[in-house]
């Protein structure tokens, strides 16, 4: 009997070092699928950190450009103010662009407070109370616009 027990001893040590190789195979098993897992995660990881710069870089560029446009836009119409004399037309081709009309191309507009400013329907420019030349171009003789006709239907009798 002695031996048998010797020899579940041994069965057991022999399955209690099975057990261990399988928990240390398991074990590197799991480690290497966790390494797997934070690969994957750091590559996902540096794929946002590229979309989130190239987004950036872009929003840069549209930023830039807009404000080139920006520039170019102001510079463009302080070129047209200057050379507008807001005038209306006059004879010919060259008295439309210059203007050569006694009457004023500025229209008093009225905001919601009731205020009134000056604005040139040729170039834009807005002149507002309190600037240099409101109350000498609020004087100046205007046409203004028509108020709207109401349109007249007729029917055809036939």
């Amino acid at each position: 009997m002695a031996k048998t027990q010797e020899q579940e001893l041994s069965e057991l040590q022999l399955q209690a070092a099975r057990d261990a190789v399988e928990k240390a195979r398991i074990e590197k098993e799991l480690a290497a699928n966790q390494l797997e897992l934070q690969r994957a995660q750091l590559e996902a990881l540096k794929r946002e950190n590229k979309d989130a710069r190239a987004k950036e870089e872009a929003t840069g560029n549209i930023r830039k450009h807009a404000a080139v446009r920006m520039k170019q836009t102001k510079e463009e119409t302080a070129r047209k103010q200057a050379i507008c004399n807001h005038r209306m037309g006059g004879k010919n081709l060259d008295g439309l662009y210059n203007g050569g009309d006694v009457f004023t191309t500025y229209q008093v507009e009225y905001n919601n407070f009731g205020l009134a400013q000056c604005r040139c329907i040729r170039c834009d420019k807005i002149v507002k109370p309190g600037e240099k030349d409101f109350d000498e171009i609020f004087r100046l003789p205007r046409k203004g616009l028509e108020a709207p006709k109401p349109v007249q239907f007729r029917f055809a009798r036939g």
